[in-house]
């Protein structure tokens, strides 16, 4: 099933949430009222959009879709430019056994720095960026989160996982606890940029891996919780771009999600 998102630049390419003529920053208003910048928020639709449409996807797919409505699992978030390993739903279907014993947890995660080869290790710890590739949790999960959309929606910064991130620092606790690979099933094709090298070296493991469940042969267990580290703090203010009133409005409407199915 596909769904779409209805407040695309591609749909809004010259009104907001798409490119509005008044922004601070778009072209027109540069060259003609450029003096009077210094006193206007500065506003990119190709950046605020990625945050929208995070959240409204969630949105969508927890409240609205219809055929799920009874699935009280997890599921995976993805993106159009994630490459995701072979053994991914299996490892998915592991990776569920974690809450037989850490009922505590809260998220997984497959994604993650490439700096870790070991396929057959879980670690235990609190959710941080940039464990925000292949980011999975349930219902009851979503439910908190959305108790707290405040938090993710006022937070000025365009980034929807470090808004994510500041959301989760003002659960009771202080931040959510995750399960996740040493090793990530997900990875970003953007990494090919930085380290072709290195992602074609994971590239090379994934193809080699012997998926079965056996394989998966310990967790990091430090703590009663089971926690390996204590929680990073997110900081206190964001890196902007997010300070547009419209933008936040959007974003706190739990009705945004006229769309097609």
């Amino acid at each position: 099933m596909q769904i779409f998102y209805p407040y695309s630049l591609q749909l809004h390419p010259n009104e907001f949430p798409g490119v509005d003529p008044n922004d601070c920053n778009s072209y027109k208003r540069r060259i003609k009222n450029a003096q009077k910048l210094s006193h206007c928020a500065k506003r990119d639709a190709s950046i605020t959009e990625h945050k929208q449409h995070w959240w409204w996807k969630a949105n969508f797919v927890f409240e609205h879709v219809r055929l799920i409505r009874k699935h009280t699992g997890p599921f995976i978030f993805l993106e159009e430019n994630n490459y995701v390993a072979p053994d991914l739903l299996i490892m998915f279907h592991c990776a569920l056994e974690t809450f037989n014993y850490f009922s505590h947890i809260e998220v997984l995660s497959f994604g993650g720095p490439l700096n870790v080869i070991n396929m057959n290790l879980l670690s235990v710890e609190p959710w941080r960026p940039p464990f925000d590739l292949g980011l999975a949790f349930n219902k009851t999960t979503w439910r908190k989160i959305f108790s707290y959309s405040s938090h993710y929606c006022m937070f000025d910064d365009s980034s929807w996982s470090y808004s994510m991130w500041n959301l989760f620092g003002n659960f009771p606790k202080g931040y959510v606890t995750m399960a996740r690979f040493m090793t990530p099933r997900v990875l970003n094709t953007k990494e090919i940029v930085h380290s072709e090298q290195k992602f074609k070296e994971y590239v090379g493991g994934f193809n080699t891996l012997n998926v079965f469940c056996k394989k998966l042969k310990a967790v990091f267990l430090f703590g009663p919780e089971g926690v390996v580290e204590r929680a990073h703090k997110c900081p206190p203010k964001g890196d902007g771009a997010w300070n547009d009133l419209r933008d936040q409005l959007l974003c706190l409407d739990p009705l945004m999600s006229t769309t097609t199915e």
